[in-house]
């Protein structure tokens, strides 16, 4: 599925792609085989651009890395969409949500984007605090409802972008309790450098989040962990 420019659409309503031969006037949309809906699960809320003739509303972006590493770019090709995700949940119940995030480049600025969960129609901004930082200045422990990462590569002349993200990944934390069967994941651009290029995201991770009990050790008083189930 590698494209001469190293980057795809993907239709998940459709299970096509957006093929990008050499010819701009070849662009299409082609089948992928064996393709799993239920599997790729993601979708984004953009619609038919302008920009994009071939584009299709619903198309999540997803780009290849000169390391080889596959990752989604949230500015698709409009401004302010999103990739999202509905998961079966369980009222109550804590989940720890996890992601990688990378700016485009140190030339086209600090990319930001925003976590939001929740019933659909009703989702709200998660605080996500960064667990690690690839040392380009971000702090480990800072907690926001606004993800930022600083990124220190250079542009390079392929497509505009940087391709070279190795070492410009920062990992983020934070934990939703849920309060529907039925959860909304939703990861929006905030900012990149323009509708089209910016915002990576990366290393998604679900979990429910299991709460630590204590309890007296008898013998010796003191107090011995035990992890519920």
């Amino acid at each position: 599925m590698r494209d001469p420019n190293d980057f795809t659409f993907i239709d998940p309503a459709n299970g096509q792609r957006l093929a990008y031969p050499g010819n701009t006037d070849l662009w299409k949309w082609t089948n992928i085989p064996g393709f799993n809906k239920s599997k790729f699960a993601w979708t984004s809320s953009q619609t038919l651009n302008a920009n994009y003739p071939p584009q299709r509303a619903g198309a999540v972006e997803l780009q290849l890395d000169r390391d080889g590493n596959t990752y989604a770019e949230l500015a698709a090709s409009q401004s302010g969409t999103a990739i999202y995700q509905k998961i079966a949940t369980t009222p109550g119940v804590a989940y720890t949500v996890r992601l990688s995030h990378a700016s485009q480049s140190a030339a086209t600025g600090m990319d930001r984007l925003q976590v939001l969960i929740g019933p659909q129609g009703r989702e709200r901004p998660v605080e996500m605090t960064r667990t690690t930082s690839n040392k380009a200045g971000d702090r480990i422990g800072e907690t926001s409802t606004v993800v930022a990462t600083r990124a220190t590569n250079t542009v390079d002349s392929v497509g505009g972008g940087a391709r070279s993200h190795a070492g410009q990944w920062d990992s983020y934390r934070g934990t939703y309790i849920a309060t529907s069967d039925i959860t909304v994941f939703t990861f929006k651009n905030l900012r990149s450098q323009n509708q089209n290029v910016g915002n990576l995201l990366d290393n998604i991770i679900f979990t429910k989040a299991y709460k630590l009990n204590y309890s007296g050790s008898g013998n010796t008083g003191g107090i011995t962990p035990k992890q519920s189930k």
